[in-house]
């Protein structure tokens, strides 16, 4: 009994919500509440906390003092709720505030102690590779990755793509290459040019941490037919494509750190047939 009176409900991960069945019972249903993954790794260090005795012990104190008539608790009670008022109307203060040094104080505040998921993905990245820096990236990949991903793309070499894709990526570039090779397209495989490279977004996707970035590549637009007759283009016209890749952390690759999960690409026709 004591251990069910020493349960705080402030502490549960959901909310509970009574509604009638079709037997016109009532029933209890969860609403689950979305969580950061922040939030949810410090909750798991909570939840062991919780099970110390001494924690249990200290909450137990805790709520006899919340509750004593002693003179000197009550004075500190009061105390406390002046304190809390008062915090109160500094944070109305502070969020609301249209005061412009209060609003740069608000940024620098968040860039310093925001738990961003970006954050939190950046570091599962270095737990796997501890020489991690995005500007490296960016530049490891517009010499070396892209230009080797995209002109065995262009050739529609499927064995080799797949080695460097899984999931979605390997199968949007299955079905690009096979429905091309069903028209009887060749693509010229000349790379002119790329640019705009940049990171997008951090996720995690079961877990796993992804980087998704964005990029143009200039091509020459020229598509010939089985005989080699130019069916679009010409062989001195250009076309310039914007890809979306979402990429993680490999290390059993010889030839790259990246594996490619996502591929996706715009202003061309040839993707779709």
């Amino acid at each position: 009994a004591e251990k069910d009176a020493e349960k705080d409900p402030e502490e549960e991960d959901a909310e509970e919500k009574e509604t009638p069945n079709e037997s016109g019972t009532t029933a209890l249903m969860m609403k689950e509440v979305h969580k950061t993954v922040w939030e949810k790794r410090i909750e798991g260090w909570a939840s062991q906390v919780e099970k110390w005795g001494a924690y249990r012990a200290a909450k137990k104190l805790q709520r006899k003092a919340a509750t004593s008539d002693s003179k000197i608790l009550v004075e500190a009670r009061e105390r406390i709720q002046q304190l809390k008022d008062s915090a109160e109307d500094a944070r109305e203060v502070w969020e609301t505030s249209q005061d412009p040094l209060i609003w740069k104080a608000r940024d620098i505040a968040d860039s310093m102690f925001g738990e961003t998921e970006q954050g939190f993905v950046v570091g599962e990245i270095l737990q796997i590779d501890r020489a991690f820096d995005e500007q490296d990236l960016l530049r490891e990949l517009k010499v070396y990755m892209i230009p080797i991903v995209l002109e065995a793309f262009m050739r529609g070499d499927l064995d080799f793509l797949r080695t460097v894709s899984s999931g979605m990526a390997e199968a949007a570039l299955f079905q690009a290459i096979t429905a091309r090779k069903a028209q009887g397209w060749v693509m010229d495989s000349t790379l002119l040019g790329i640019s705009s490279i940049e990171v997008v977004k951090y996720s995690l996707e079961h877990g796993k941490p992804l980087v998704t970035l964005m990029f143009v590549c200039q091509h020459k637009q020229c598509v010939r037919n089985e005989r080699g007759d130019i069916i679009e283009g010409t062989e001195d016209s250009i076309e310039s494509i914007q890809y979306m890749w979402s990429i993680h952390r490999v290390v059993d690759n010889p030839m790259f750190d990246w594996e490619i999960t996502y591929f996706a690409m715009q202003n061309t026709k040839l993707l779709h047939g």
